[in-house]
Formats: structure tokens, C-alpha cells, sequence
């Protein structure tokens, strides 16, 4: 079997490191992590001892990443957006000038174009990037990660028993559990497919009321349900005019009623072996934890 030398930029982020987690355990991957200089936290650590290859690099200094890549087949960023931005362009020249042969950008979102501009200033950006870089691209898209569904920023409040739906609740959303998508990526990358291709995952779909029932299975009590009606006229806003956390829940409620969070297509028949955590599986184990805290 031949073995992908992977280089991931971001790799000890939230995501990031769950993405690395799956390179490692899959087996068919050599996995380098690029480290700020002087730099250090836990998953760090972690990463190092699971056997991932820690490279320290300063991403100012284009010389640093050219000889942080070389020997790199493919460069995964799981940086944040705003990160990202400013240093993907950078990174893929360094990329294209080490012998790099793919990239895979920090997208991790829908790829709905409303949202695109609503989360960078210049969507279109990346994609320049890419193509002037002429290296192979591999895209990867998704909806709301799992971990969102119990957190104020979309209405949730579980402490007092409130949820806060903006719209009728009974549109469906795409959702993404990190772990399955790290192993959907970790697993679509050595299929042909994948190359110069734009993929979409997911774990599951709920509606909010539908997702309303599953948090007072698993909080064992009733949940007090606000409905607010969407203004006819509202349009999506970037995230630093956001000026409270009704803002956030308002917009949620827009994107789900409107399908923007939604990826425009589901790839997960590439690879039907990565195993698919249902959201009654993850808010068990996420709520349990919780409660046992």
C-alpha cells in the first residue's frame, strides 16, 4: 500500500485535530503538523504521541514553509476562517514551490454562496488561490456540526429549559458530527474522485422542533419553546455587525428556513464504511457528560 505524506496546517484546532486523529488511524497516511515556532498545548502533545510529526514553522516567513512541505504529497488547512483567509495564499504558493501535489482549503461549511459572503469578504479568494497555484484541490463541505445543537448561538438554552426558534422549526438542516466528517476526509482522499473535486458530507438532518423532542429525551424534562416570526425583509449579516446573541439566533433561524446551511450535494456514498454517529448518539453521550461534569 502506498502511504500519503500529509502535511495539516491547523492541525491542533478543534476540528483540526479530530481531522489528524483520522489520517493517523487509518493507516494510509504519514502525518506532519505544523506548529507555530514556540508554540505548545495539550493536543499537541497528544498528536506527537498518537505518532504525528510536529513541525515548527513561522507561517510570516515563506522560505520557513517551503521547507516545512517538502516531501508533502498533500496539504491539509483545518485553520480558522479568519486565519485562513490571510494565509492559504501564502501557504499554497509555498505549497506549489515545495512539489506539493493537492490541497484541501479550511472550508468545512456549506458551500452556499449567500453564506460564503456572509462568513469572508472576498469568497472567491481561495479558489484564485488554487487555481494559481495549479496544484489538485480537493473541497470539503458540510452543515452545522453537532456540537452547536445544544449552545445559546442558535437558541438553545438548556440551563433554563428554553429553546428560541426563529421561523417555523419545520424545515430540516443538514448536520455534521467532526469525528465522522474527519474520517469521511481521511477516507476520500486516496479515492480517485476526490481529485479536483468539491465533496459534501453528513451525518444527519433534523428540524429544530424535531430537535427540540431529542434534547427533553435526553434532558429528561420539557423545554419552553419561543416562536418569532422572520421578518419577510431580513438578509443575512457578516458576523462582526452582529451586535448581540438574538442576532446570532436570528440568522440561524434564516439560514435553516432558507436551506443555506445546507452543502448543495452529499458525497457520502464515496465512502460507505465511515461509520455515521446519529444525533440521538452524539446528545447521549454529549448531554450524559454534561450531567456527570
Amino acid at each position: 500500500m502506498t502511504v500519503i505524506n500529509v502535511t495539516v496546517a491547523g492541525g491542533t484546532g478543534q476540528f483540526g485535530h479530530k481531522v489528524v486523529r483520522a489520517l493517523l488511524a487509518d493507516g494510509g497516511y504519514q502525518v506532519n503538523v505544523l506548529s507555530r515556532t514556540g508554540s505548545d498545548n495539550e493536543n499537541l502533545g497528544n498528536l506527537r504521541k498518537q505518532g504525528a510529526n510536529i513541525v515548527a514553522v513561522d507561517y510570516n516567513h515563506y522560505d520557513d514553509l517551503v521547507q516545512a512541505l517538502q516531501g508533502a504529497d498533500v496539504l491539509i488547512s483545518t485553520l480558522l476562517h479568519y486565519a485562513a483567509i490571510e494565509l492559504l495564499p501564502t501557504l499554497f504558493r509555498a505549497a506549489k514551490a515545495a512539489g506539493v501535489r493537492r490541497v484541501v482549503p479550511s472550508d468545512y461549511v456549506s458551500d452556499n454562496t449567500d453564506l460564503q459572503y456572509a462568513i469572508q469578504p472576498d469568497p472567491t479568494a481561495i479558489e484564485r488561490a488554487i487555481a494559481e497555484s495549479q496544484l489538485e484541490y480537493t473541497r470539503y463541505y458540510c452543515g452545522v456540526f453537532y456540537r452547536y445543537l445544544t449552545t445559546p448561538y442558535i437558541g438553545v438554552d438548556l440551563e433554563n429549559h428554553k429553546v428560541t426558534i426563529f421561523g417555523t422549526g419545520n424545515t430540516p438542516v443538514s448536520l455534521a458530527h467532526e469525528d465522522d466528517f474527519a474520517r469521511f476526509i481521511a477516507a476520500s482522499l486516496k479515492d480517485p474522485r476526490s481529485k479536483n473535486a468539491k465533496l459534501g458530507f453528513q451525518s444527519s438532518s433534523v428540524t429544530l422542533l424535531e430537535l427540540v423532542a431529542a434534547l427533553e429525551k435526553h434532558v429528561g424534562a420539557k423545554l419552553e419553546v419561543t416562536h418569532v416570526p422572520l421578518d419577510p425583509a431580513y438578509r443575512l449579516i457578516r458576523e462582526e455587525e452582529m451586535t448581540d446573541e438574538s442576532d446570532a439566533i436570528k440568522q440561524f433561524g434564516f439560514e435553516v428556513e432558507h436551506k443555506i446551511l445546507d452543502p448543495s450535494r452529499i458525497d457520502n456514498s464515496i465512502c460507505p464504511s465511515v461509520h455515521i454517529t446519529s444525533l440521538d448518539t452524539y446528545l447521549a453521550d454529549a448531554l450524559g457528560k454534561q450531567h456527570n461534569a
